[in-house]
């Protein structure tokens, strides 16, 4: 199976886990939406954030790596404004959030990279 398609699949399972998990995301739209949120997400991932952290090298170095984490908040905050069936209110919950799709990614990952 292509990797492409395995890494939308674990991201769409993580997105719909942060929505169940944490007060303030909501989704409510269907499994395609949630598979283009899980593919976008995915293609910001590997296409934003990489430039969004050499830009902002010298903050992540100054705070240790700290700033890594606001990275991934905006980052999930523009899926967010892309897929309009995925909301999400405020700071603390795309905090929350992405913590618990970076869990769910490690952890589904770890399983199914068993080939």
């Amino acid at each position: 199976m292509s990797r492409l398609f395995i890494q939308t699949v674990i991201n769409a399972i993580a997105i719909l886990a942060a929505a169940y998990m944490v007060p303030g995301i909501v989704f409510d739209g269907n499994i395609w939406k949630l598979l283009l949120a899980g593919l976008l997400l995915g293609l910001a991932n590997s296409w934003i954030k990489p430039l969004l952290n050499l830009i902002s090298l010298p903050l992540i170095i100054l705070t240790f790596g700290f700033f890594t984490v606001v990275i991934n908040i905006a980052v999930l905050s523009f899926v967010a404004l892309m897929v309009p069936e995925l909301s999400i209110q405020g700071w603390m919950s795309a905090l929350w959030g992405v913590l618990v799709i970076g869990i769910t990614n490690y952890a589904l990952g770890f399983l199914l990279d068993k080939e």
